[in-house]
């Protein structure tokens, strides 16, 4: 299938600039769901878009979950898309745009995308989603076979196609085929490879939306966000077939055993398998894709969003989008879901949980690949969702610099809630509330990640590397598994060798610039490869094999490595040792998988990203060929200092990095105004290890709703380490450490470093705020002549909702069907961030 360019820009800078650094647009800030469940009023919707503003939260989509979308979890919102509800939502659109915030617009009533809460069936039944399934039917030895009337085909036991009167030569099973329109959400879903399905859901959403906000519309929503829509692996339309026929010379209705069981009915019957897959995918990308992003370019918005279960590789076969690249190619703005831990900081060690739980795989790269191989620049996720609400700040800085490395820009934090009362407490978790522990810590939060996003969307990529998604392979599924474990092995070591790389299928060589083909280079949309590499795989089509011929005779390079099959790629170089056959981005002194890194070009120099991936800090030397002078970007707070040791033709750099942390350099001839960097403080002066411990505030969950309420505890003598043995397993708040210090002597500033906190901190020096802290590391510059003689330190520890979750028995009164799926899931993961507050002795540095 040929690539259209979507050539859009949201107006990112093509330089680095430190004043939009230091104060990023509000465009990158993270964008919340505000998840809609209830009936709405006014005045609680000013009063909650009041509090998103007190910790910045800058950006801001409404997604509403009708009465309809999930009746047994006990969804109350009424009239969905009707006038009154319409009524709220201008009103909510006109107080966070008078507020300074930005909108983007949901286009579903809950998900899957597609079915305007089921109004696209209800007006015409006729566009409700049918498929072909299969039952068996028992025949007796001389039983004569009927077809019954709603049969498409069917086929007897060794798959030869049968008809009325075939009689069963011995007891025996007959296959049958037929149409089905079974919904697995609550609301009818429609066909999606039909256009008027697609055309029928923008007019009842989209253009409802568009008259009722008019001047609102245009000027202020740029991003449209379709979520997680989806046909079936064998989809019907009326016309399917004969569609089928014209393209290939073949009816697929003969095949049907292979298309709907994957039975093998010979090589025909995988080139069947294959086509039929090739023909579906496309109608989806250009009858549901195309179609809602033709809507958004004649109201100049962009289109983006993602499809469920890209996170798997062979989740194209097993959850209804068929070719993941394709579809994504046809939005604006391309996006993945990481939910239930699919990316998290942990080893994949528990099995409870999903497959890809804790997988931490290269999906993020599918947007990005999609986004560049169509000359756009913005890629988004949809990040954090049902993680529990234990996640802390530490863990979502690993999980969404882990997806920055990949490329996504654009982060949707999941989520705030409208309601907080009865069943509605337990909620999709986390829920980033003002009654959660900590609440405004988040601020500092969100503008850290504003700036990394700024880094993230400068420039363009720079992305020489690509491995090829093995498609037809996937479709034909004879050695799924194990060619998709390849393509993800082959993937995940190149990364850990600090190589950044695209994936491209047969679409990007069909529709590569044929000038630079032939010049050894794979160019399309931002995208320019002259390395491409191949796993294990066997159904590479012809067409690609002759055009990546000429790539090879044009200087292009071609691995593959060795496997069970070999795609005979002509003038490729098979591999067993990836290692030794990857171009790294940046050089290890030592070997260090865990390290990850990727460049942007922008038009004042070049950002170099570095990602510590591993579960631990970590210590590294890296070297980069670039001897411009270089400069570290600080997210934390927009400094910018001077960095590297320049050594022959590379520049070289001493890294000291926590899990997770991302350290950004820019190179650049251009005069940076720089900053003062932190000096060291190696000469340990004191420790701090006995304080007075009193709450200030708890989070309950109560019989009926969520509070946070004012301690009334008298104040204790503790030391450092878990407050749960003194402030009880279940407190979930905020509390305060109180000690005493002397001012320290031959010194201009010193260091407070509390080690490691669980899981925010404020720290006070005399009554004056020091700052917020919420990921590591947990320390503090103060300067000596703001000190007296004997000085009072202050420290406010909030922990997580967790332990409250983890014991609280207010949810016994809620059956299971009400709490909903995600309420164990999130008590699973609660359990592991009980230990709380401040966990080792404070100690001062000079």
């Amino acid at each position: 299938m040929k690539i259209k360019q979507n050539n859009v820009d949201r107006g990112y800078n093509a330089e680095f600039k430190k004043a939009d650094f230091k104060e990023p647009g509000r465009g990158y800030w993270p964008t919340y769901s505000w998840s809609w469940a209830d009936n709405v009023n006014k005045d609680e919707i000013a009063k909650q878009i009041d509090e998103f503003c007190e910790s910045e939260i800058k950006s801001v989509y409404v997604l509403p979950q009708p009465r309809e979308f999930r009746p047994n979890n006990g969804t109350q919102l009424d009239g969905y898309m009707q006038e009154e509800y319409l009524d709220y939502y201008r009103f909510m659109c006109e107080y966070a745009l008078k507020k300074g915030m930005n909108i983007w617009l949901y286009d579903e009533g809950g998900w899957p995308s597609g079915s305007a809460n089921g109004e696209v069936v209800l007006k015409d039944r006729n566009l409700a989603k049918r498929y072909y399934m299969k039952r068996d039917t028992a025949l007796a030895a001389g039983e004569s076979y009927s077809k019954p009337e709603d049969v498409v085909v069917a086929f007897d036991q060794n798959n030869n196609k049968i008809a009325d009167g075939y009689t069963a030569k011995t007891d025996e099973t007959v296959k049958e085929y037929y149409l089905c329109d079974k919904c697995y959400y609550n609301m009818p879903y429609p066909n999606l490879i039909d256009p008027k399905s697609a055309r029928d859901f923008v007019e009842y959403t989209h253009e409802r939306y568009r008259k009722k906000l008019g001047d609102l519309f245009s000027d202020n929503f740029k991003i449209v966000f379709t979520d997680e829509p989806a046909i079936a692996m064998s989809i019907w339309r009326a016309d399917l077939e004969d569609i089928f026929t014209e393209r290939y010379g073949y009816s697929y209705i003969d095949y049907m055993p292979a298309i709907v069981d994957k039975a093998d009915m010979g090589e025909q019957g995988t080139k069947a398998r294959i086509d039929y897959c090739e023909l579906i995918s496309e109608m989806f990308a250009e009858n549901y894709f195309r179609v809602l992003q033709d809507w958004c370019r004649k109201n100049d918005m962009l289109s983006g969003g993602h499809i469920g279960g890209e996170d798997e590789t062979l989740g194209c076969v097993r959850h209804g989008f068929v070719h993941g690249l394709r579809v994504l190619r046809c939005l604006d703005i391309p996006g993945i879901d990481a939910i239930w831990r699919q990316i998290f900081p942990k080893p994949r060690d528990d099995t409870s949980g999903p497959r890809t739980e804790c997988a931490n795989l290269f999906f993020p790269r599918y947007a990005s690949s999609a986004a560049y191989q169509t000359s756009c620049n913005s890629i988004m996720s949809e990040t954090n969702s049902i993680y529990g609400s234990g996640i802390t700040f530490d863990q979502m800085r690993w999980v969404m610099n882990f997806q920055g490395i990949r490329g996504i820009n654009l982060f949707n934090m999941m989520n705030q809630s409208y309601q907080n009362y009865g069943h509605f407490m337990a909620g999709g978790r986390p829920v980033f509330a003002p009654y959660m522990p900590g609440a405004t810590d988040k601020s500092v939060f969100h503008r850290e990640r504003a700036r990394f996003s700024y880094l993230l969307a400068a420039g363009r990529p720079e992305r020489k590397t690509a491995l090829y998604m093995p498609m037809h392979d996937f479709w034909a599924y004879e050695d799924a598994d194990y060619l998709a474990g390849e393509f993800e092995r082959v993937g995940l070591t190149i990364e850990s060798w600090q190589e950044s790389f695209d994936v491209f299928d047969d679409d990007v060589i069909e529709s590569c610039d044929d000038a630079a083909l032939d010049n050894g280079v794979i160019k399309i949309g931002l995208a320019e490869y002259d390395e491409l590499w191949f796993s294990t795989c066997k159904r590479v089509p012809a067409e690609t094999k002759a055009r990546l011929e000429r790539f090879v005779k044009g200087g292009g390079k071609i691995f593959v490595v060795k496997g069970k099959y070999d795609p005979q790629i002509p003038g490729a170089k098979v591999i067993e040792d990836i290692g030794a056959n990857v171009t790294p981005i940046v050089r290890c002194k030592e070997r260090n998988s865990g390290i990850r890194a990727m460049v942007r070009n922008t038009e004042n120099g070049t950002l170099l990203f570095i990602l510590n991936e591993n579960l631990e800090a970590t210590k590294v030397t890296v070297s980069y060929d670039d001897i411009r002078p270089a400069y570290e970007l600080n997210c934390d707070n927009g400094e910018v200092y001077t960095a590297g040791k320049v050594e022959g033709g590379s520049t070289t750099f001493e890294l000291e990095m926590f899990s997770g942390e991302c350290v950004v350099y820019l190179f650049t001839d251009n005069e940076v105004e720089c900053d003062q960097r932190p000096r060291k403080y190696t000469e340990k002066i004191g420790e701090i290890n006995n304080f007075t411990f009193k709450k200030i505030s708890s989070f309950i969950i109560g019989k009926e709703r969520l509070m946070n309420v004012p301690a009334d505890e008298a104040a204790m003598e503790v030391e450092s380490g878990d407050w749960q043995s003194f402030a009880g397993k279940d407190f979930s708040g905020d509390a305060t450490y109180t000690a005493e210090f002397a001012k320290p002597a031959d010194t201009d500033d010193i260091l407070i470093d509390l080690g490691t906190v669980n899981y925010t901190s404020e720290l006070f020096i005399n009554g004056k705020s020091q700052g917020v802290r919420c990921m590591a590391p947990y320390s503090y510059i103060v300067p000596t002549a703001e000190l007296k003689d004997t000085n009072t330190l202050e420290l406010r520890v909030a922990n997580t909702p967790a332990n409250q979750y983890t014991y609280s028995e207010n949810f016994n009164q809620f059956t299971k069907e009400i709490l909903g799926p995600y309420h164990p899931i999130c008590l699973r993961f609660e359990k592991e961030s009980l230990e709380s507050g401040l966990m080792n002795p404070i100690t001062l540095w000079k």
